[in-house]
């Protein structure tokens, strides 16, 4: 049950990137779907396949490594709070139909959006990601087993890749604009020397 729960989340991980490869998608509209469909079927597939991950958690055996004494609850309830929020003021700044793909519907024509570099955006590029780490952790502090580890491990390992892959879209839709905007805001964590300074 261990091997297949962590071959299910590295193909899940993979899976993730390939979909969202300019030459998969290229072929997928060719082939197989209009384009203005392709980022619901992506929504789809991301909560489907969570589905058989979820099924080999929760019936498995799992090795405990330590029991989480009232003080580490605490501060995994404290890290996943706090990773919410980020998560919560990141979708504040993003147009949620544009994130589900509901924008597309209405337009046969792809829609070119301005980069967004507001709200906390303005301190790391990639909020989504740095609340995932946070998340991650209050994850493992909770339920501190091999197969939640595993998972872990998996993810923060895949993020970076992700990123490095999303950026190269960026660059190619943006161009210098977002090449300028890498230069001055770091990808994950804020620069607290900014902050010292006010």
């Amino acid at each position: 049950m261990y091997l297949a729960f962590t071959l299910s989340v590295v193909f899940y991980m993979f899976l993730h990137s390939f979909l969202a490869h300019n030459k998969v998608k290229s072929i997928i509209y060719n082939k197989f779907m209009s384009e203005r469909y392709y980022r619901l079927f992506f929504i789809f597939y991301a909560i489907t396949f969570l589905m058989p991950i979820a099924y080999f958690y929760f019936t498995s055996n799992k090795t405990v490594y330590f029991k989480p004494d009232l003080y580490i609850y605490l501060i995994s309830i404290i890290l996943t709070i706090i990773s919410l929020y980020i998560f919560y003021i990141s979708f504040k700044n993003y147009d949620f139909k544009e994130f589900l793909g509901l924008d597309r519907l209405q337009s046969a024509n792809k829609i070119h959006y301005q980069l967004n570099t507001d709200g906390i955006n303005k301190h790391v590029r990639h909020p989504l990601y740095s609340a995932s780490y946070l998340l991650m952790a209050g994850v493992f502090l909770f339920s501190p087993d091999n197969y939640v580890l595993t998972a872990c491990i998996i993810i923060a390992i895949y993020l970076p890749i992700g990123i490095i892959y999303e950026e190269k879209k960026l660059i190619e839709e943006y161009g210098k604009k977002y090449i300028y905007y890498m230069q001055e805001v770091p990808m994950l964590i804020p620069k607290i020397k900014n902050y010292l300074k006010k």
